[in-house]
């Protein structure tokens, strides 16, 4: 009986450790990149509606994180399809730098830091159809 009681006692031990360490982990974790924090601004992609929201205005030098919730990949590049010029500093994997360059898998994000003011329209690459604009003050 009192090998079982030791038992008991290592396998609580073991669970508060392990539990501790867990709530240690959340309650320090950093915050989630869809959270908007000051100079941060969130947009979400879904299969329904494309880019929620659909126009957004922010200050110059705010950082927009692109939220992946849909069940295909995202592309979120610059206007116009297919050249992705509108934005006008170059350097992207096609034109402007406001080019993800690859498509974001599901649940993931991409984020982008506009230092030019200015109203920008944006696409999905993959699905042109889905647009949205960012409006820089």
């Amino acid at each position: 009986m009192q090998k079982y009681y030791y038992l008991i006692w290592a396998i609580g031990a073991i669970l508060l450790i392990f539990g501790g360490g867990v709530i240690f982990q959340i309650l320090n974790a950093p915050a989630a990149p869809n959270e908007e924090g000051e100079g941060t601004y969130a947009v979400s992609y879904t299969d329904s509606t494309g880019y929620i929201p659909n126009t957004l205005t922010i200050k110059k030098g705010g950082r927009v994180v692109f939220k992946n919730e849909s069940s295909k990949e995202m592309w979120v590049a610059s206007q116009p399809h297919p050249t992705h010029t509108l934005y006008p500093k170059s350097g992207g994997c096609i034109g402007s730098i406001f080019d993800s360059c690859r498509g974001i898998p599901t649940g993931n994000f991409w984020s982008f830091t506009f230092d030019v003011s200015g109203t920008w329209q944006y696409h999905n690459h993959l699905h042109p159809r889905y647009t949205g604009i960012i409006i820089v003050q």
